[in-house]
């Protein structure tokens, strides 16, 4: 799994999880990244 990856996936559940409750929140990754940053290896990738 990548930083990009991860991000994506947070993204939508906060997104969702905040609407269903009323809110409004849509998080931002902010920074620079050269290349992949691997953070988990999954099998079969």
């Amino acid at each position: 799994m990548s930083l990009q990856e991860l991000y994506e996936y947070i993204e939508q559940q906060v997104s969702q999880k905040s609407r269903a409750v009323g809110g409004n929140q849509h998080p931002m990754m902010k920074g620079e990244l050269e290349g992949v940053l691997p953070l988990v290896k999954v099998r079969g990738r």
